[in-house]
């Protein structure tokens, strides 16, 4: 069985130049309430958060859907930006231009590309798709290899 972790708003406390968010979550000491989805993707992440059942139609859309993914840099060659958390390293992955401007904001480099895609270029690293949000979820390098076999 996949590993998952759904972590909550201590990854906000990790993360530096997000005072903000990190003062908000502090004060409410809660995770984020669940987005209000925009696209079919958000919607299927939304009804996999209760129901196993909706599980494979959200890993389907992952996998088939537009997704944004993080980058170090604006450079062609940049590589996906990874955060240090202790001594986890995360690469983020965002559902919507949306997710991520709300986190990183809307400066940050960033690639539109398959979540099929994104997988495949961070095979062997930690994810995190839609940090910060709920719903959030994490796969190690295991489960992104079996998001991949898919």
């Amino acid at each position: 069985m996949l590993r998952r972790t759904l972590l909550t708003a201590a990854i906000a406390a990790a993360l530096p130049g997000l005072a903000a968010a990190q003062e908000e979550q502090q004060n409410r000491r809660a995770p984020p309430p669940p987005i209000t989805p925009e696209n079919a993707l958000e919607r299927a992440f939304l009804a996999a958060l209760n129901d196993p059942d909706e599980r494979p139609e959200f890993r389907r859309l992952l996998l088939t859907s537009q997704v944004v993914l993080a980058m170090a840099d604006s450079s062609p060659e940049s590589a996906p930006l990874e955060l240090t958390f202790g001594e986890l390293q995360l690469t983020p992955i965002f559902t919507s231009e949306t997710r991520m401007n709300s986190v990183l904001g809307p400066a940050a480099p960033r690639r539109r590309l398959s979540g099929r895609q994104a997988l495949t270029r961070l095979r062997g690293k930690n994810v995190v798709l839609n940090m910060m949000h709920t719903p959030m979820l994490t796969l190690e390098p295991e489960d992104v290899a079996e998001y991949l076999r898919d």
